[in-house]
């Protein structure tokens, strides 16, 4: 006990390592627990590091063969799957930067198309606005229900005469199939108007 007396714990004592004033460096014991957790911590930082390289190799490998058929011709490429994905990623590519070049221009012309927008332009009158215009321009040239949807569908009591189906966007139903219980459709009969 007198021999630990002047000992200098220092901040290194995580470690294991304590300092006495007599110039003597004494070790403590490391218990199991402690050997057990160095060992494991150990282990993780090599399955980490080697796990990264693993990563980096496969996303260089990757690279290089999408470089690859990247830079083939189309034709040149063996299956029909790899021609159909390589079409469909050139598709996605703006090699002409033509979104960038355009820049905000071709929403404006729309909202220049549809009658403006009162947060557009500082001379925006609501007065000459048109709905009707409006919503025949989006729904027929965009295909995007705004406000409301509508579709030609199939009449329920006579399926050789249609109807136009008006609904509010998003929550519009399927058509009746035909292989419907009998229960389904007397209980449509009892609903649906004459």
């Amino acid at each position: 006990m007198t021999r630990y007396k002047h000992a200098d714990f220092t901040d290194d004592d995580s470690v294991g390592s304590v300092q006495l004033t007599e110039g003597k460096l004494m070790w403590k014991r490391r218990s199991m627990l402690e050997k057990s957790l160095l060992v494991l911590v150990g282990t993780l930082l090599f399955v980490v590091v080697v796990l990264g390289m693993l990563l980096n190799s496969a996303d260089r490998r990757i690279q290089d063969a999408r470089i690859s058929i990247q830079d083939q011709p189309i034709d040149t490429l063996k299956s029909k799957a790899e021609q159909k994905a390589k079409l469909y990623y050139e598709s996605c590519l703006d090699l002409n930067e033509t979104i960038e070049n355009l820049g905000a221009k071709p929403m404006l012309d729309l909202l220049v198309k549809i009658d403006g927008w009162n947060i557009s332009k500082s001379n925006f009158s609501a007065a000459g606005c048109n709905l009707q215009k409006t919503l025949q321009i989006i729904q027929n040239e965009y295909c995007i229900g705004a406000l409301f949807s509508y579709a030609v569908g199939e009449d329920d009591r006579n399926s050789s005469r249609h109807v136009i189906q008006i609904d509010q966007s998003g929550l519009t139903l399927p058509t009746c199939h035909p292989d419907r219980s009998e229960r389904i459709n007397s209980a449509d009969e009892a609903i649906l108007p004459e």
